[in-house]
Protein backbone atom coordinates (compact mmCIF):
# COMPACT_ATOMS: atom_id res chain seq x y z
CA UNK A 1 0.00 0.00 0.00
CA UNK A 2 2.39 2.42 0.82
CA UNK A 3 4.56 1.24 -2.30
CA UNK A 4 1.65 2.46 -4.16
CA UNK A 5 0.94 5.90 -2.39
CA UNK A 6 4.83 6.29 -2.85
CA UNK A 7 4.09 5.13 -7.38
CA UNK A 8 0.84 7.50 -6.83
CA UNK A 9 2.75 10.35 -5.69
CA UNK A 10 5.99 10.62 -8.28
CA UNK A 11 3.55 10.23 -10.92
CA UNK A 12 1.67 13.22 -9.90
CA UNK A 13 4.48 14.96 -9.58
CA UNK A 14 5.91 14.48 -13.09
CA UNK A 15 2.33 15.24 -14.68
CA UNK A 16 2.41 18.60 -13.10
CA UNK A 17 5.90 19.21 -14.24
CA UNK A 18 5.06 18.75 -17.71
CA UNK A 19 1.81 20.40 -17.84
CA UNK A 20 4.00 23.39 -16.05
CA UNK A 21 6.56 22.78 -18.85
CA UNK A 22 3.70 22.98 -21.31
CA UNK A 23 2.16 26.36 -20.63
CA UNK A 24 5.72 27.89 -20.18
CA UNK A 25 6.09 26.64 -23.77
CA UNK A 26 2.75 28.13 -24.93
CA UNK A 27 3.38 31.34 -22.85
CA UNK A 28 6.98 31.60 -24.86
CA UNK A 29 5.70 30.91 -27.89
CA UNK A 30 2.97 33.82 -27.39
CA UNK A 31 5.56 36.47 -26.54
CA UNK A 32 7.59 35.22 -29.33
CA UNK A 33 4.61 35.94 -31.60
CA UNK A 34 3.89 38.83 -30.02
CA UNK A 35 7.49 40.21 -30.63
CA UNK A 36 6.82 39.58 -34.10
CA UNK A 37 3.69 41.29 -34.30
CA UNK A 38 5.69 44.42 -32.52
CA UNK A 39 8.26 43.74 -34.91
CA UNK A 40 6.22 44.03 -37.97
CA UNK A 41 3.61 46.87 -36.36
CA UNK A 42 6.90 49.00 -35.89
CA UNK A 43 7.44 48.82 -40.25
CA UNK A 44 3.89 50.06 -40.59
CA UNK A 45 3.11 53.60 -42.65
CA UNK A 46 2.78 56.58 -40.34
CA UNK A 47 3.36 54.88 -36.75
CA UNK A 48 5.03 57.21 -35.42
CA UNK A 49 4.90 61.01 -35.37
CA UNK A 50 8.30 63.64 -34.43
CA UNK A 51 8.40 66.98 -34.42
CA UNK A 52 11.51 69.69 -35.13
CA UNK A 53 12.67 72.87 -34.54
CA UNK A 54 15.64 74.49 -36.56
CA UNK A 55 17.41 77.18 -37.81
CA UNK A 56 19.85 77.81 -40.70
CA UNK A 57 21.03 80.08 -44.04
CA UNK A 58 18.10 81.06 -45.82
CA UNK A 59 15.66 78.72 -43.55
CA UNK A 60 15.25 81.05 -40.93
CA UNK A 61 13.61 79.32 -38.35
CA UNK A 62 11.95 76.12 -39.27
CA UNK A 63 8.92 74.21 -37.72
CA UNK A 64 8.13 70.98 -39.20
CA UNK A 65 6.06 68.09 -38.50
CA UNK A 66 7.68 64.15 -40.07
CA UNK A 67 6.78 60.52 -39.95
CA UNK A 68 8.42 57.40 -41.19
CA UNK A 69 6.93 55.44 -44.07
CA UNK A 70 9.01 52.33 -44.40
CA UNK A 71 12.30 51.53 -42.76
CA UNK A 72 13.98 53.73 -46.39
CA UNK A 73 11.56 56.83 -46.25
CA UNK A 74 10.38 59.51 -44.25
CA UNK A 75 8.04 62.59 -44.90
CA UNK A 76 8.70 66.15 -43.66
CA UNK A 77 6.61 68.98 -44.35
CA UNK A 78 6.71 72.50 -42.32
CA UNK A 79 7.42 76.38 -42.43
CA UNK A 80 10.32 78.46 -42.54
CA UNK A 81 9.55 82.11 -40.86
CA UNK A 82 11.85 84.73 -41.70
CA UNK A 83 11.46 88.11 -41.17
CA UNK A 84 10.43 90.44 -43.86
CA UNK A 85 13.72 92.82 -43.55
CA UNK A 86 13.63 96.56 -44.68
CA UNK A 87 16.58 98.42 -45.82
CA UNK A 88 17.35 101.71 -47.60
CA UNK A 89 19.31 101.41 -50.50
CA UNK A 90 21.02 104.64 -52.24
CA UNK A 91 21.74 105.46 -55.84
CA UNK A 92 24.01 108.18 -56.95
CA UNK A 93 21.87 110.27 -60.02
CA UNK A 94 24.86 110.67 -61.93
CA UNK A 95 24.93 114.49 -60.66
CA UNK A 96 27.39 114.57 -58.46
CA UNK A 97 30.24 116.09 -60.76
CA UNK A 98 28.00 119.03 -61.88
CA UNK A 99 29.64 122.30 -60.61
CA UNK A 100 27.95 124.23 -57.70
CA UNK A 101 27.11 127.20 -60.64
CA UNK A 102 25.16 124.83 -62.72
CA UNK A 103 23.64 122.54 -59.64
CA UNK A 104 22.38 126.41 -58.68
CA UNK A 105 21.31 127.09 -62.38
CA UNK A 106 17.58 128.06 -62.27
CA UNK A 107 17.14 125.56 -64.95
CA UNK A 108 18.43 122.43 -63.23
CA UNK A 109 17.02 123.42 -60.17
CA UNK A 110 13.76 123.16 -61.70
CA UNK A 111 14.11 119.25 -61.55
CA UNK A 112 14.98 119.18 -58.03
CA UNK A 113 17.14 116.29 -58.01
CA UNK A 114 19.44 115.36 -55.30
CA UNK A 115 23.00 113.73 -56.09
CA UNK A 116 21.53 110.81 -54.51
CA UNK A 117 18.43 109.59 -54.10
CA UNK A 118 17.43 106.19 -51.30
CA UNK A 119 14.67 103.88 -52.06
CA UNK A 120 13.82 101.27 -49.67
CA UNK A 121 13.94 97.08 -50.26
CA UNK A 122 12.03 94.80 -48.50
CA UNK A 123 12.57 91.59 -48.60
CA UNK A 124 9.63 88.24 -48.61
CA UNK A 125 11.65 84.91 -48.31
CA UNK A 126 9.24 82.86 -46.05
CA UNK A 127 8.72 79.54 -47.21
CA UNK A 128 6.69 76.31 -46.59
CA UNK A 129 7.98 72.74 -47.78
CA UNK A 130 7.31 69.09 -48.64
CA UNK A 131 10.03 66.64 -48.37
CA UNK A 132 11.16 62.89 -48.45
CA UNK A 133 14.01 61.68 -47.22
CA UNK A 134 15.85 58.39 -48.61
CA UNK A 135 17.67 56.84 -46.36
CA UNK A 136 19.97 54.32 -48.72
CA UNK A 137 21.40 52.30 -45.58
CA UNK A 138 18.89 50.81 -43.09
CA UNK A 139 21.06 50.89 -40.68
CA UNK A 140 23.11 54.36 -41.01
CA UNK A 141 21.04 58.09 -40.52
CA UNK A 142 22.37 59.39 -43.84
CA UNK A 143 19.65 60.67 -46.39
CA UNK A 144 19.06 62.23 -49.79
CA UNK A 145 16.72 64.63 -49.60
CA UNK A 146 13.87 65.18 -52.37
CA UNK A 147 10.99 67.81 -52.80
CA UNK A 148 9.92 71.39 -52.82
CA UNK A 149 9.46 75.07 -51.37
CA UNK A 150 6.51 77.29 -51.65
CA UNK A 151 6.98 80.73 -51.43
CA UNK A 152 5.80 84.53 -52.52
CA UNK A 153 6.97 85.17 -55.90
CA UNK A 154 8.34 88.68 -55.13
CA UNK A 155 11.22 87.97 -53.22
CA UNK A 156 12.48 91.36 -52.93
CA UNK A 157 10.53 94.78 -53.65
CA UNK A 158 12.17 98.15 -54.10
CA UNK A 159 9.90 101.92 -53.79
CA UNK A 160 10.08 105.28 -52.81
CA UNK A 161 9.59 105.96 -49.71
CA UNK A 162 7.47 109.13 -49.96
CA UNK A 163 4.63 109.49 -52.33
CA UNK A 164 5.84 111.70 -55.35
CA UNK A 165 9.17 112.35 -54.22
CA UNK A 166 10.96 111.46 -57.15
CA UNK A 167 8.79 113.79 -59.80
CA UNK A 168 11.82 115.45 -60.79
CA UNK A 169 13.77 112.61 -61.52
CA UNK A 170 10.31 111.92 -64.06
CA UNK A 171 10.11 115.01 -65.22
CA UNK A 172 14.01 114.87 -66.49
CA UNK A 173 13.84 111.87 -68.30
CA UNK A 174 10.60 112.97 -70.10
CA UNK A 175 12.07 116.10 -70.95
CA UNK A 176 15.33 114.17 -72.58
CA UNK A 177 13.16 112.52 -75.16
CA UNK A 178 11.97 116.31 -76.16
CA UNK A 179 14.28 117.31 -79.59
CA UNK A 180 13.40 121.07 -78.23
CA UNK A 181 15.36 120.90 -74.72
CA UNK A 182 18.26 118.40 -75.88
CA UNK A 183 20.62 121.68 -75.99
CA UNK A 184 19.92 123.33 -72.79
CA UNK A 185 19.91 120.13 -71.17
CA UNK A 186 23.02 118.50 -72.23
CA UNK A 187 24.44 121.92 -71.58
CA UNK A 188 23.28 121.45 -67.80
CA UNK A 189 24.90 118.06 -67.84
CA UNK A 190 28.24 118.07 -69.15
CA UNK A 191 27.18 117.60 -72.59
CA UNK A 192 25.67 114.00 -71.37
CA UNK A 193 21.87 113.32 -71.74
CA UNK A 194 21.68 109.99 -70.09
CA UNK A 195 18.12 109.47 -68.55
CA UNK A 196 18.27 109.15 -64.35
CA UNK A 197 17.43 105.89 -62.95
CA UNK A 198 18.46 102.84 -61.07
CA UNK A 199 20.18 99.30 -62.11
CA UNK A 200 18.73 96.44 -60.98
CA UNK A 201 21.32 93.58 -61.98
CA UNK A 202 20.79 94.03 -66.21
CA UNK A 203 17.48 96.29 -66.00
CA UNK A 204 17.53 99.89 -66.23
CA UNK A 205 14.72 100.81 -63.31
CA UNK A 206 13.11 105.00 -63.90
CA UNK A 207 9.84 106.49 -61.69
CA UNK A 208 6.86 106.39 -63.42
CA UNK A 209 4.85 109.50 -64.46
CA UNK A 210 3.57 110.46 -60.84
CA UNK A 211 6.85 110.40 -59.64
CA UNK A 212 6.64 107.12 -58.09
CA UNK A 213 8.72 103.95 -57.94
CA UNK A 214 7.61 100.51 -57.73
CA UNK A 215 9.90 97.34 -58.65
CA UNK A 216 9.86 93.89 -57.36
CA UNK A 217 12.45 90.76 -58.28
CA UNK A 218 10.43 87.79 -58.70
CA UNK A 219 11.31 83.85 -58.87
CA UNK A 220 9.15 80.74 -58.71
CA UNK A 221 6.70 80.07 -56.18
CA UNK A 222 7.07 76.41 -56.37
CA UNK A 223 11.00 75.58 -56.09
CA UNK A 224 12.88 72.08 -56.50
CA UNK A 225 14.45 71.13 -53.92
CA UNK A 226 17.74 68.38 -53.54
CA UNK A 227 19.63 68.08 -50.77
CA UNK A 228 21.79 65.50 -48.42
CA UNK A 229 21.92 65.09 -44.60
CA UNK A 230 22.63 63.54 -41.41
CA UNK A 231 20.13 62.14 -38.92
CA UNK A 232 16.71 60.40 -38.57
CA UNK A 233 13.37 63.05 -39.37
CA UNK A 234 11.88 60.80 -36.42
CA UNK A 235 14.36 58.90 -34.00
CA UNK A 236 14.35 55.69 -33.66
CA UNK A 237 16.23 54.72 -30.24
CA UNK A 238 16.02 58.00 -28.13
CA UNK A 239 13.32 60.50 -27.77
CA UNK A 240 15.69 63.88 -28.78
CA UNK A 241 17.80 63.91 -31.63
CA UNK A 242 19.96 66.67 -34.08
CA UNK A 243 19.53 66.63 -37.71
CA UNK A 244 21.64 68.75 -40.43
CA UNK A 245 20.60 69.44 -43.57
CA UNK A 246 22.46 71.07 -47.29
CA UNK A 247 20.88 71.44 -49.74
CA UNK A 248 19.77 73.99 -52.92
CA UNK A 249 16.38 75.65 -53.71
CA UNK A 250 16.09 75.80 -57.45
CA UNK A 251 13.36 78.81 -58.44
CA UNK A 252 14.85 80.08 -61.98
CA UNK A 253 15.67 82.95 -63.15
CA UNK A 254 14.56 85.29 -61.35
CA UNK A 255 12.88 88.66 -63.79
CA UNK A 256 12.07 91.74 -63.43
CA UNK A 257 8.55 93.77 -63.10
CA UNK A 258 8.14 97.27 -62.51
CA UNK A 259 4.51 99.08 -61.48
CA UNK A 260 3.12 101.60 -64.14
CA UNK A 261 0.09 103.36 -65.39
CA UNK A 262 -0.74 99.72 -67.03
CA UNK A 263 -0.09 97.79 -64.01
CA UNK A 264 3.06 95.33 -63.61
CA UNK A 265 4.85 94.93 -66.61
CA UNK A 266 8.29 92.48 -66.72
CA UNK A 267 11.39 94.80 -67.59
CA UNK A 268 13.97 93.48 -70.91
CA UNK A 269 17.61 93.94 -69.87
CA UNK A 270 18.74 97.46 -71.42
CA UNK A 271 22.09 98.69 -71.58
CA UNK A 272 21.10 102.24 -70.09
CA UNK A 273 23.71 103.25 -67.43
CA UNK A 274 22.56 103.87 -63.95
CA UNK A 275 23.86 103.52 -60.59
CA UNK A 276 22.48 100.52 -58.95
CA UNK A 277 22.96 98.39 -55.66
CA UNK A 278 25.03 95.32 -55.51
CA UNK A 279 23.15 93.16 -53.48
CA UNK A 280 20.19 93.84 -55.73
CA UNK A 281 22.11 93.60 -58.45
CA UNK A 282 23.51 89.65 -57.15
CA UNK A 283 20.12 89.04 -56.23
CA UNK A 284 18.58 89.81 -59.99
CA UNK A 285 21.19 87.35 -61.11
CA UNK A 286 21.25 83.69 -59.03
CA UNK A 287 19.19 81.08 -60.21
CA UNK A 288 19.28 78.65 -57.01
CA UNK A 289 19.29 79.60 -53.51
CA UNK A 290 21.81 77.49 -51.69
CA UNK A 291 20.70 76.05 -47.81
CA UNK A 292 21.52 74.55 -44.71
CA UNK A 293 20.48 73.73 -41.45
CA UNK A 294 20.53 71.89 -38.14
CA UNK A 295 17.69 70.83 -36.40
CA UNK A 296 17.03 69.39 -33.21
CA UNK A 297 13.73 66.79 -33.67
CA UNK A 298 12.06 64.62 -31.41
CA UNK A 299 9.64 61.96 -30.86
CA UNK A 300 6.58 62.56 -29.91
CA UNK A 301 4.38 59.50 -30.90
Amino acid sequence: MKKLFVIGTMVLAAMQASAQTQVQGVQSSKTQETVKVVTKEDNHLFNHLGIGVGLGVMNGLSFELAAPATNYLALRAGYNFIPKLKMDVDFDTDFSDMSAATRNDPAFKAYQIPEEITVEGKTDLGTAHVLVDIYPFQLSSFRVTLGAYFGADKIIKVYNKNDGDLIGVTNWNKDSQDPTKLIALRALNGGKLDKVGFDMGDYFLEPDDKGNLEASIKVKKFRPYVGVGFGRAVPRHSRVTCNFDLGVQFWGSPEIYMKGANGEEKLEKTDLSGEGSKALEIMSKVTVCPMMSLRIVGRIL
